[in-house]
């Protein structure tokens, strides 16, 4: 991305961030806490659910662009995530002041910053959709053929924990993650992030877990795919890494969708069921 591209997507955030603040979520059709309502999310909400979307993802080519790799958190003391990859690109969608409270050497849930839990910026509310202590819905897959890049599962009947590709690293240093070139599928075929069907807390270093690399044998077991979208009647809205947001059906054959989720898998698939 040159820096003219750069200049132009920061000031589609800011323009985009400007509106989305003068607009008050009033839970649109309902609420999850307390009264959950699966499927009734309205249709201005959808909407307002898609261009949040298309911010996030003008931060996270942002981000790229100003670093070289996508943000997949912060480092914490033994080199394993301790804030997510949200807390990471706070500085990219305008909410630096946000980022400078956080003791990035702490994990999401020291007593310090647990107390910034319930300041999650409404870009990462789901429209139409009210949520309690701070959870948000919007989270990336994690894995070896995950946009989150790690951590990587131990070889099987192995011991031990997995491997962190950020050990040795300081705590509260950036932990990098996928690089543009690493998007082997292409980016117009790639999840970045998707309303998945549990939230958790934003500053939680915990997403979806990717699934395992095709191996060729028609015999492959794989795991189930997590649930995505609980409030959106007919699918879910998904970031793809090119930036753009598309509905995703619940028709979409899973052996698609699971492709869509995979960076590096070497699918060849339809979304257009």
């Amino acid at each position: 991305m040159t820096r003219t591209h750069t200049l132009g997507a920061l000031a589609l955030l800011g323009a985009a961030l400007a509106v989305g603040c003068g607009k008050k979520d009033d839970g649109g059709s309902g609420t999850i806490d307390g009264n959950p309502l699966a499927g009734s999310r309205s249709a201005d909400d959808k909407k307002e659910a898609a261009r949040r979307l298309r911010q996030l993802g003008v931060g996270l080519h942002h981000y790229h662009d100003s670093n070289g790799y996508f943000p997949a958190g912060v480092v914490g003391q033994k080199g394993q995530l301790g804030l997510s990859w949200r807390v990471a690109l706070l500085p990219y969608i305008e909410e630096e002041a946000l980022y400078r409270q956080f003791k990035l050497d702490e994990p999401w849930d020291s007593e310090h910053n647990k107390k910034l839990i319930p300041k999650m910026p409404r870009l990462y509310e789901s429209p139409g959709v009210s949520l309690s202590n701070g959870k948000t819905y919007l989270r990336a897959f994690a894995g070896p053929t995950g946009f989150i890049p790690g951590p990587y599962p131990l070889p099987k009947g192995a011991k031990g924990t997995p491997n962190s590709l950020w050990a040795g690293q300081t705590p509260g240093s950036a932990a990098g993650g996928r690089r543009m070139a690493e998007i082997q599928d292409g980016t117009s075929n790639s999840f970045m992030v998707v309303e998945a069907g549990e939230p958790i807390e934003w500053t939680r270093p915990d997403d979806l877990p990717a699934p395992p690399m095709p191996d060729g044998s028609p015999k492959q077991q794989f795991p189930p795919l997590p649930k995505l979208g609980p409030f959106s009647e007919g699918g879910f809205q998904a970031l793809f890494v090119d930036g753009s947001v598309r509905f995703i059906r619940n028709t979409v054959k899973e052996d698609s969708l699971r492709s869509a989720i995979t960076v590096n898998g070497g699918e060849v698939y339809s979304l257009d069921e």
